[in-house]
């Protein structure tokens, strides 16, 4: 295999290293774990005209924000843009270990034998896994939950917004995927103990330990999100004792 060049997130000038020498270019729609990082609708849109004069593919990794996390069945939508290459997981499966990508058949038709097996998965068609995955979709697509996670995400986001936190830098979200971004990251983990001493899971992301992030399942009801709304502000109260 080839060398491997990391490219600065949602800055267009880092895009000029995309070249003739590139074979593909793999990027997160919507970054999770590195902080819930949302890019500029320009950026992605010019990601895509840059590979396709590069001549090199671009594959979405959607395996956190496919299947209606960020408001739209796939995160791709927020940007209109088609990449060569979807990745998909997680909610694919329901519940169950699923994995799966998606392409164009010329691609799909490389990958069968070059190199030989490409496009396979360890997490690809065990039988329980797929109708797990197909009556999760089934769900998603006739309760329309993509739509409610549009709507509970902004209220969570208003809320976050309105406690007035001086130990919070920024909130973002889009969707049911949002990213409580505090001020360092020793405040963010007294926040994590304190909020999970008052009965609600969260933790900070792997790779940016000051920021706190929420993707609860999209089915959860209205007196959950309040009571864990309520769980967080007893936290941020508590952490500053």
């Amino acid at each position: 295999p080839g060398a491997v060049t990391h490219l600065q997130y949602d800055d267009e000038s880092s895009l000029d290293k995309i070249d003739s020498t590139i074979a593909a270019v793999v990027v997160e729609p919507i970054q999770a774990e590195g902080g819930v990082r949302i890019p500029n609708v320009g950026f992605i849109r010019a990601l895509r005209e840059r590979c396709d004069l590069a001549g090199a593919l671009l594959v979405f990794d959607e395996v956190l924000t496919g299947f209606g996390r960020t408001g739209k069945m796939f995160a791709l939508e927020h940007f209109a843009v088609v990449p060569d290459i979807i990745v998909m997981a997680k909610a694919l499966g329901g519940g169950l270990p699923l994995g799966a990508l998606c392409s164009r058949n010329d691609v799909l038709g490389t990958l069968s034998h070059d190199p030989p097996l490409g496009h396979i998965t360890t997490f690809g068609g065990h039988p329980l896994s797929c109708a797990a995955g197909l009556a999760s979709l089934n769900v998603i697509v006739r309760e329309h939950l993509h739509e409610r996670a549009a709507t509970i995400g902004k209220e969570i986001v208003r809320s976050l917004l309105a406690m007035h936190a001086p130990e919070i830098a920024a909130v973002r979200g889009l969707g049911m995927i949002i990213g409580i971004e505090f001020r360092d990251s020793a405040t963010a983990h007294r926040f994590v103990a304190a909020t999970l001493a008052r009965g609600v899971i969260v933790n900070w992301t792997l790779n940016a330990d000051n920021v706190v992030r929420l993707a609860p399942v999209l089915t959860i009801a209205t007196d959950e999100v309040n009571f864990a709304m309520i769980a967080m502000t007893k936290a941020l109260d508590a952490i500053r004792c």
